[in-house]
């Protein structure tokens, strides 16, 4: 599936790093004015394009097909409402802090646990790093390890990598199918280097452009929140946060669910 975007991007620069250059990336978001909330760029500028996105009619083929993949650690039924403080909890013991080098300097994005020993993230969170690290949000000292990509989307801007350090708690993956304007969401990530910053807001549009699908979302996200999960009230991914529309408020976009699934298929 052609995935236009045409998109700036900030990754959130660490106290040791510097801003960097933009990367304009071809293929999803060639319908507007979008930024990733997380690449670093030099002169902190958008680009503008004026297009808009149309709103999706429906659910595009194959992404009814979803099943959720259960958590070992999972305490509800697949489905079943949690608290919010559960949700929390859940997400907070995935999530890690993905510390990347390479020529443009230092930058922190998101990522959270899928599979033992793999963590999904954004493309563009790892893209052009000769090192790459992660670290457990949940307890800093509890891991730091280094990274390789062992899956790559770019159209989808998603990347999976491995990692050799502590296992940790994973995140199941819910249906797609069951995502529907209005419903609430969960967020969490690292932005500016908070670590394991969770807020709320709801699905407020499912988009389309030549059959790519994005949530729209409004959660608050910021400069570091890239690759962290969106998700429902199950406490299930139902997306991967990855950019944010310029000049307006709240209206912040996340790869759906059923693109994580067909990049962990790629697992070389």
């Amino acid at each position: 599936m052609d995935l236009a975007r045409a998109a700036t991007y900030n990754r959130s620069p660490t106290p040791a790093g510097t801003l960097v250059a933009f990367l304009l990336i071809t293929g999803l978001l060639a319908t507007g004015c979008w930024k990733s909330p997380d690449r670093p760029s030099a002169s902190g500028e958008a680009q503008n394009s004026p297009s808009e996105t149309r709103e999706q009619q429906q659910v595009p083929d194959g992404a009814g097909r979803e099943t959720a993949s259960p958590s070992p650690d999972q305490s509800a039924k697949a489905g079943e409402s949690l608290s919010a403080e559960s949700i929390y909890q859940k997400a907070r013991a995935s999530l890690v802090v993905i510390r990347a080098q390479g020529p443009e300097g230092q930058w922190l994005g998101s990522g959270f646990l899928s599979k033992q020993g793999t963590v999904v993230t954004n493309e563009h969170v790892v893209s052009g790093a000769s090192k790459i690290q992660v670290q457990s949000a949940d307890t800093r000292d509890k891991y730091l390890e280094t990274a390789h990509p062992v899956a790559e989307h770019p159209t989808a801007d998603l990347a999976i990598l491995r990692h050799s350090g502590e296992e940790g708690s994973t995140l199941p993956l819910g249906h797609f199918e069951s995502v529907a304007v209005g419903q609430s969401v969960f967020v969490a990530g690292n932005p500016k280097g908070l670590e394991a910053t969770f807020s709320k807001g709801m699905v407020s549009g499912i988009r389309s452009h030549d059959g790519a699908t994005v949530l729209q979302i409004t959660a608050p996200v910021s400069e570091g929140s890239s690759g962290g999960p969106v998700l429902n009230q199950a406490g299930e991914v139902i997306g991967v946060v990855f950019a944010v529309r310029e000049g307006g408020q709240n209206l912040n976009f996340a790869v759906p669910v059923s693109r994580v699934r067909e990049t962990l298929q790629d697992i070389r």
